[in-house]
């Protein structure tokens, strides 16, 4: 812990820069701890947690604790314990890498086939019928080993996934979609979000179709917008996801975008405080007010001033009856804010209106004129304007 101390490149670079933190036993360095405590940055709550470690253990079982802090937005103390031969663990690390190397050469080999026969449909069913047909001599050849890859189990896991399986469906599209080169992609999550089965493939689709476009699109501004996803964000998957997400897309020209009508989605979220929240530039507002007994909180979890607590409270609080529009607070990284008004054609607020008076008045005229719902618009705007 000396070195923590006294060394000015851990003080100015290396802790500012870590997430994740690790402490063991600290009680021989409970006289100098106010100074760590300020060095790392603890709260008072975790600060007690380091102190407890090792101060209660089971005389029964022979395990040391550690501390583990991830980014401010969580902490606890862990209880570490081995088995007297580590040989279990090795073998199970042996065979966890033999399954990966067998399922990337798969994987690699039927990409391989593909290129070279175009009749090759690529589809899901055509990967498992790979792995069940060709794959088994290929491995049969290299003298793989049935306990380091069970082919047969791995095909049994597949099978919900192939035809005339439960979710046949979902992997083997007839349809050969360029997602790369599609300018606007809406991925609908609100039916599957509480699927255990879909929610995770539906994910890797959505994590795969952004990092491609991020990644390949040089010189394109790309962005990924999440509206109301918050229990899908929940989740593990797409939680580290959003993490690296916003971490890295600026360097390749993207943004990322999260929406959310209710405060108490960013109040109680882990994952938005220690990435989201870090790692956005620029924040946008709406009223607030009726979060104002609790926007102490708030403004300590946004990092906003004074200046700009008052500017948000602020919000539709003096409009100008004579005139429909809405206030809304911008801020950009701590060094400029302000309150904009934002009032739209009559035109543009049917397309986005969404109350369901006005958007069933706008479904009925446009059955009356055929389907033709932009000349809808177009005739409701104008009867509203001559009244």
């Amino acid at each position: 812990m000396e070195d923590i101390i006294s060394s000015p490149i851990v003080k100015g670079t290396i802790i500012n820069n870590s997430d994740c933190k690790i402490l063991l036993d600290q009680r021989k360095y409970v006289n100098k701890f106010d100074e760590i405590q300020s060095l790392l940055g603890l709260t008072d709550k975790e600060r007690a947690q380091i102190l407890s470690i090792n101060m209660a253990n089971n005389p029964s079982r022979k395990y040391k604790e550690v501390w583990v802090g991830l980014g401010g937005s969580q902490s606890a103390v862990y209880a570490t314990e081995v088995s007297s031969s580590p040989c279990g663990s090795v073998t199970t690390s042996r065979r966890q890498r033999a399954e990966a190397v067998a399922l990337s050469n798969a994987v690699d080999l039927f990409l391989e086939n593909i290129r070279r026969d175009n009749s090759i449909r690529p589809s899901f069913n055509t990967f498992y019928e790979f792995i069940r047909d060709e794959y088994q001599d290929i491995l049969r050849e290299k003298r793989t080993r049935e306990k380091d890859f069970d082919v047969w189990g791995f095909l049994n896991v597949l099978e919900p996934y192939y035809r005339g399986g439960e979710y046949d469906f979902l992997l083997n599209s007839d349809k050969q979609l360029d997602l790369l080169n599609k300018r606007f992609i809406v991925f609908e999550l609100d039916n599957i979000k509480d699927n255990k089965v879909l929610f995770p493939i539906v994910t890797i689709i959505i994590m795969e179709t952004f990092i491609n476009k991020m990644r390949k699109l040089k010189g394109i501004r790309k962005m990924i917008l999440l509206e109301e996803a918050w229990k899908a964000i929940s989740k593990e998957g797409m939680a580290e996801y959003l993490r690296y997400l916003f971490k890295t897309v600026r360097k390749f020209f993207g943004e990322a975008v999260v929406v959310t009508q209710e405060v108490e989605d960013i109040i109680s979220s882990s994952i938005v405080k220690g990435t989201i929240i870090n790692n956005a530039d620029c924040k946008i507002l709406l009223d607030q007010r009726k979060y104002v007994n609790k926007f102490d909180e708030i403004q300590a979890l946004l990092g906003l001033t004074d200046k700009e607590r008052a500017q948000i409270l602020s919000i539709n609080m003096a409009n100008n009856p004579s005139r429909k529009y809405k206030e809304v607070w911008v801020g950009l990284g701590g060094s400029q804010s302000a309150v904009y008004a934002t009032e739209v054609s009559l035109e543009e607020y049917y397309c986005y209106t969404t109350e369901e008076t006005e958007k069933l008045e706008l479904m009925r005229l446009t059955e009356k004129l055929g389907g033709n719902i932009e000349l809808a618009i177009k005739q409701l705007a104008e009867s509203k304007r001559e009244k």
